[in-house]
């Protein structure tokens, strides 16, 4: 993404403090826990959650060098989960290289997910020794970390449900992933800028941002092009998940259709024509419209729950992010 470039260069020196603390991870000396945890950190990632976490501290007039380990500590919780969440996912590749569970095995790619999670709450509290409200910063961060595991229990259970509606859906992607992008804005804001009056305002735009991105990655999976996007398209369909083009293909459908894309989902053996039939199915039910929709009204939401924030170049950057959600 063009804009994540230029709000890093934006961010040149908090980028590279934040870069260089995540590749020499050293809170612990444990060879078997810290070879997996440096692995994993060093693959990469959009890195979205920690430059929100600095663009909401310089968009309520704060400085972004004091929420450098906040920034740190979000990208840690975020890289925890994606471990956990590809062991549950039986996930062999991330971002182009082997899953920590595939190259070090389960019992210690879940010790280097727990690790990260702890060494976030130590780069955390890094930014807190001047905080107007440790117990406010800390008790919310360790509500994001619980609500991430509860996201990540729903999932589990939608997998087998034979149907789920919008509502339940929503709430699965709030919780295992908006909630995060909804906390890295809070504590930037609020971390920075403890007076401010716009806290809640970056928190929606958080929010709203977060569940629009997850419904616009879902969409991906259908339309995108692989050459393009660098990765295979089909994948929560090959790996039987119900993601939104399924929930609302099924809401839509009538009862002979809904058993066509129940027998496609939970079929032990899918093949490229079926995922075809999937998507032609999809199409003449116009769900590929109406998701385009939602995106574009959450992209709505998130522009107007930040409308009052002062005119700064950071609130253009973050009208930016929302607006390159949109298909």
């Amino acid at each position: 993404m063009k804009t994540i470039s230029i709000i890093e260069e934006h961010f040149s020196q908090d980028v590279i403090y934040i870069q260089k603390t995540l590749s020499s991870f050293s809170s612990t000396k444990e060879k078997e826990i810290h070879e997996p945890v440096l692995f994993f950190l060093k693959t990469g990632g959009k890195f979205l959650r920690p430059l929100l976490v600095l663009l909401s501290a310089k968009a309520v007039h704060g400085k972004s060098i004091s929420v450098r380990n906040a920034a740190v500590a979000v990208e840690m919780t975020h890289n925890s989960s994606l471990i956990h969440d590809d062991i549950m996912d039986n996930a062999s590749l991330r971002r182009g290289f082997e899953t920590v569970y595939k190259k070090y095995g389960i019992s210690k790619a879940i010790l280097a997910g727990d690790t990260l999670i702890f060494a976030a709450y130590l780069s955390l509290l890094k930014d807190c020794s001047g905080a107007k409200d440790v117990y406010k910063i800390v008790s919310i961060f360790s509500k994001t970390a619980m609500c991430i595991t509860e996201g990540q229990c729903l999932e589990l259970h939608q997998e087998k449900s034979s149907a789920v509606s919008k509502k339940a859906y929503l709430k699965m992607i709030y919780q295992k992933t908006a909630k995060l992008v909804e906390t890295s804005c809070f504590l930037g804001a609020f971390i920075a800028n403890p007076s401010t009056l716009y806290a809640k305002n970056i928190s929606l735009y958080g929010k709203y941002l977060g569940i629009g991105f997850q419904i616009r990655d879902d969409l991906l999976d259908v339309i995108a092009d692989e050459k393009i996007v660098g990765k295979k398209i089909g994948i929560d369909f090959f790996n039987g998940k119900k993601n939104y083009i399924y929930v609302v293909a099924f809401e839509k459908a009538n009862p002979e259709q809904k058993e066509k894309l129940t027998s496609f989902i939970s079929s032990p053996k899918k093949t490229k024509k079926m995922f075809t039939e999937y998507v032609k199915l999809c199409t003449s039910l116009f769900v590929l419209e109406d998701v385009r929709k939602e995106i574009s009204n959450y992209v709505s939401k998130a522009i107007s729950a930040i409308q009052d924030l002062p005119e700064t170049q950071e609130k253009k950057y973050l009208l930016e992010i929302a607006r390159s959600i949109l298909l």
